[in-house]
């Protein structure tokens, strides 16, 4: 014999529910799916920030340099000489 609550009655034989059903499984999904695609989401627009260093040594000499590098460059030096 089998009961499927504490109520149950010596005499009868009762089948126990499942403690989940397709509702639930559905339900999950969408939550994990729902997940994954926020996530996803905040790697794919997230702002690009990019930092761009520069060599000092090379900014007198190369064309490539800003000449607002260039101008930092030389503020630095003359700062690292003192």
């Amino acid at each position: 014999m089998s009961c499927c609550n504490s109520n149950c009655n010596q005499g009868r034989n009762c089948q126990e529910k499942p403690t989940s059903n397709a509702g639930d499984t559905i339900v999950l999904s969408l939550w994990v799916i729902m997940w994954i695609i926020s996530i996803s989401a905040f790697f794919f627009f997230k702002p690009n920030v990019h930092t761009v260093t520069y060599n000092c040594s090379l900014a007198e000499i190369s064309p490539d340099f800003p000449i607002a590098v260039k101008e930092e460059c030389r503020k630095v030096r003359k700062l690292e000489r003192l």
